[in-house]
């Protein structure tokens, strides 16, 4: 019976031990714990397959290389969309970009096809699905591809080697911009000849010290299309697309074994998350759709729009910040203040704001309502020189628990200042460290 006892505490401790050691149980991490949610990848082709995505292939006639043909046919085992038995058609999808995730509706060719209950899809040319918004009359595609190889020999402002510019949503799926998926995709519709001048004429811009990585640059465009289009949904509360989009990307990331873009696979990860978080929640009405005149209490008021800031989309630390929700709880000034800093001490939700970082990085940074709190209350301080705050990729090093030390210190200098006129808390500032000058340097 001691023995048994004795068993039972062991696996008990071992256990606790396990616990303690797993991150996402140990501190909340939920970076963590996302892998369990992390897309497989057979979710690569959850969205509306096009008709002849898992038909067999056999490639055209051409002189490609066979390495190059191998490698059009690993585009489309990571989920590039099959353009095969679909009508090439004028079309108008709604694209994004990196500002506010809206780069509105766009005009472009692309290959259309119809499944029930889904409406009409088109596969743009960075070979990814879009749902159309508007049909046009057939497009004539020996043309467009004339017109690209045409349009992409002229002198570029970046220098005979354009590769490391990343593209936007709304350039990655033009008709008009030569990339080299252009050369997949024609090769999956049998016409080898036009793949090899696309392939041949985009070789010729690739530095020669990038010649025995030549694939590489293919397989990043079309991983970074997807990303930015699942983060252009997200930003623009699309959420309905947001979701199957990032769903997507990060299969196809997962299956095609890359470290290039961990760190946009990174933020991908965390709006997944957040896109299953805002899919679980209860519908509501926004607090400015409702007006101030909807709530009884002003404190009622200040509520509601905490509760709206996880759809902030522009950053409140400009001379003149745009975003309506930041706008009406700076309208409300020191009444403000105690929520803000509960915001900032204890609510991590993601906000709309995906800032970029250069137009050549991948890197994308992400916005808690944390961090939007922290800007609101600096401009309600009128003062800045307060400890800065993690990146919001910083989570592995006890972010949580900075977020709230932030909070205690703003909260501390709020009691201290607050309350004072600019003039009496600049006095007032210069007094108290003129005393901590003092006894630093043992005046008294």
């Amino acid at each position: 019976m001691r023995r048994l006892f004795l068993l039972l505490l062991l696996c008990l401790t071992m256990l606790a031990c396990q616990d303690k050691n797993d991150p996402a149980k140990a501190t909340g991490d939920k970076t963590a714990s996302a892998i369990d949610d992390f897309p497989v990848p057979e979710q690569r082709f959850a969205q509306a397959t096009p008709p002849a995505q898992h038909r067999p292939f056999t490639p055209p006639a051409s002189d490609l290389p066979l390495y190059v043909s191998k490698g059009f046919g690993a585009l489309f085992d990571m989920g590039m969309a099959d353009p095969r038995d679909c009508a090439y058609r004028q079309v108008k999808v709604r694209l994004a970009d990196s500002e506010d995730g809206d780069a509105g509706l766009h005009g472009i060719h692309a290959w259309v096809y119809t499944q029930p209950k889904t409406g009409p899809r088109a596969i743009a040319w960075n070979g990814l699905v879009y749902p159309t918004e508007e049909l046009g009359p057939p497009a004539d595609l020996v043309a467009d591809v004339e017109a690209m190889l045409i349009r992409d020999s002229q002198p570029s402002p970046h220098g005979p080697y354009r590769r490391g510019l990343l593209l936007e949503d709304f350039e990655s799926a033009s008709h008009e911009v030569l990339l080299p998926g252009r050369a997949a995709l024609l090769h999956r519709l049998g016409r080898g000849e036009l793949a090899q001048r696309v392939w041949g004429q985009w070789a010729k811009s690739v530095r020669p010290d990038l010649k025995a990585k030549i694939l590489l640059p293919m397989r990043h465009d079309f991983m970074w299309a997807l990303f930015v289009r699942g983060f252009g949904a997200h930003m623009r509360g699309d959420d309905a697309r947001a979701l199957p989009y990032l769903r997507q990307s990060l299969a196809a990331w997962n299956h095609s074994g890359t470290t290039v873009m961990d760190d946009v696979a990174r933020a991908a990860k965390w709006l997944y998350l957040d896109q299953r978080r805002r899919q679980k929640q209860k519908p509501h009405p926004s607090a400015l759709s409702q007006g101030r005149q909807a709530f009884a209490r002003q404190q009622d008021w200040i509520d509601a729009l905490i509760v709206d800031l996880e759809n902030v989309r522009l950053r409140p630390r400009d001379a003149s910040p745009r975003d309506p929700v930041c706008l009406a709880l700076l309208d409300e000034g020191p009444a403000a203040v105690e929520a803000l800093l509960k915001t900032l001490a204890w609510d991590p939700r993601l906000t709309r704001l995906v800032k970029r970082e250069g137009p050549r990085n991948f890197h994308r940074r992400l916005f808690f309502t944390q961090d939007i709190a922290y800007e609101l209350l600096v401009r309600i301080f009128d003062y800045k020189d307060f400890p800065t705050l993690p990146l919001w990729d910083d989570i592995s090093k006890n972010t949580a628990a900075r977020y709230r030390e932030q909070a205690r210190i703003m909260g501390e200098w709020w009691k201290r200042y607050g309350l004072l006129s600019p003039v009496q808390r600049k006095l007032k500032q210069w007094v108290d460290e003129l005393s901590y000058s003092d006894v630093l340097f043992g005046r008294r």
